[in-house]
């Protein structure tokens, strides 16, 4: 199925007032989405979760693409930010920097477990190119941690091994659910990245 053409927010916020009303939309649409998924999330719905009118929702986005637009452009930078920092902070190991990583990650899903999960099963939608252009910008973060610890890692392919740390951190993010302990989660997958990527020592 053809990708609709990304839908843009007709007027920008820059008020605290509609900075605060398209938040809440946003937040809405998160309801919304986990709620009913994303075929049948309507802007009716999400005006009618966010407390606001239709007339109020349109008077910033066009349709319920634009508004899961920049649900997910919200998401994916704020793991972005929580994460990519948290991989590279000092006077950690290896594992620790992964564990903590990953903690702030599932952090900024917590509130909206399901929500990735619906986005990424949508058809048709930005959702797909807006997690593309996240993962490559992860990717720098996940290499730059790579190279800080080269020395204790046994890594042929750095590239590839970066890929699947990734694969690996998206997988447990797009599949959390409610119920997950999350620091556990966090902990787990630390430790089986570690073990692939930490060279073994010597028995």
């Amino acid at each position: 199925m053809p990708i609709r053409p990304t839908k843009v927010a007709r007027r920008r916020p820059s008020q605290g007032r509609s900075l605060a009303l398209v938040s809440a939309i946003e937040t809405a649409a998160a309801h919304v989405i986990a709620q009913v998924g994303y075929d049948a999330a309507s802007t009716d719905r999400i005006a009618a979760r966010a407390g606001v009118s239709v007339g109020s929702v349109y008077q910033y986005f066009d349709g319920k693409d634009a508004i899961f637009d920049a649900l997910a452009a919200r998401l994916l930078d704020d793991l972005l930010r929580s994460a990519g920092p948290s991989l590279l902070a000092p006077a950690l190991t290896f594992e620790q920097r992964i564990e903590q990583g990953c903690r702030a990650g599932l952090a900024v899903i917590a509130a909206h477990p399901t929500v990735l999960r619906q986005l990424y099963a949508a058809n048709g939608t930005s959702f797909q190119r807006r997690l593309t252009d996240a993962r490559e910008r992860a990717g720098l973060f996940v290499r730059l941690l790579l190279a800080a610890h080269a020395s204790e890692l046994d890594v042929a392919d750095a590239d590839l091994a970066a890929r699947l740390v990734l694969d690996a951190a998206e997988g447990v993010l797009v599949n959390v659910r409610a119920d997950d302990d999350l620091a556990l989660l966090a902990r787990e997958l630390a430790r089986m990245v570690a073990r692939y990527c930490v060279r073994a020592e010597a028995p």
